[in-house]
């Protein structure tokens, strides 16, 4: 297993972010979109992220909303 730190994260590498609960999963996709958005101009609706759950998928846009929207 390999430990992620979003300060690392390269546009050129696809991701896979499997976790237990609580381990930070939701708070690196969300600085994952804000750099990729803020920092490197991508289009936020050029971006994929897959959930299991509609819940899950709720809470992703509810904090990603809020990052872009305080950024």
């Amino acid at each position: 297993m390999i430990n992620f730190d979003v300060k690392d994260f390269n546009l050129d590498n696809n991701y896979v972010i499997e976790a237990s609960a609580g381990t930070g999963k939701t708070y690196n996709i969300v600085e994952m979109v804000n750099k990729l958005v803020n920092e490197l101009e991508r289009d936020l609706h050029r971006i994929l992220i897959v959930t299991y759950t509609e819940k899950a998928a709720g809470e992703l846009k509810s904090r990603i909303r809020e990052k872009l929207n305080r950024d």
